[in-house]
């Protein structure tokens, strides 16, 4: 097992590890390779669009604060480990209320995540007249009007 941080040259590892506060060797709360494990715990998996029946699946972008937030909650969860953890820290706190703080900081960082992202439109139509109004529409948005 081994820990990293080397100030954003590995973004995959170093951005959850900033989001996290773990970036202090000598206090170190996650391995690199826990940290790898959240990105694929955490993988998004959704269907885009139905094609003549058949729906289409994909992976979706790794997302360092769903990781990060992957990690609070693996720690949240985890008594002993937290215990440690806040222990090694010097931190005068109760286990209940560490673990809530850090479950509210993972739903803060989800939260987060589905707001700071774009969003799609999607125009269907289902016959001839339809069709040629969402033609008119799309050439209106190209000129501006």
């Amino acid at each position: 097992m081994s820990f990293s941080y080397n100030m954003g040259e590995n973004p995959q590892i170093d951005a959850p590890r900033l989001l996290i506060a773990d970036t202090d060797s000598t206090k170190a709360i996650f391995q690199d390779e826990e940290i790898l494990l959240a990105y694929q715990i955490d993988s998004v998996t959704f269907f885009p669009a139905v094609f003549q029946g058949i729906a289409g699946s994909t992976v979706g972008t790794p997302s360092y604060r769903r990781a990060a937030a992957t990690l609070l909650d693996a720690l949240a969860a985890n008594k002993a480990r937290l215990a440690g953890t806040l222990k090694v820290l010097d931190i005068q706190i109760g286990l209940d209320t560490a673990a809530k703080a850090l479950q509210d900081q993972a739903k803060f960082l989800r939260e987060t995540e589905m707001n700071s992202g774009a969003f799609g439109i999607a125009e269907m139509y289902l016959d001839q007249f339809t069709g040629r109004q969402r033609i008119w529409k799309q050439l209106l948005r190209i000129d501006g009007a």
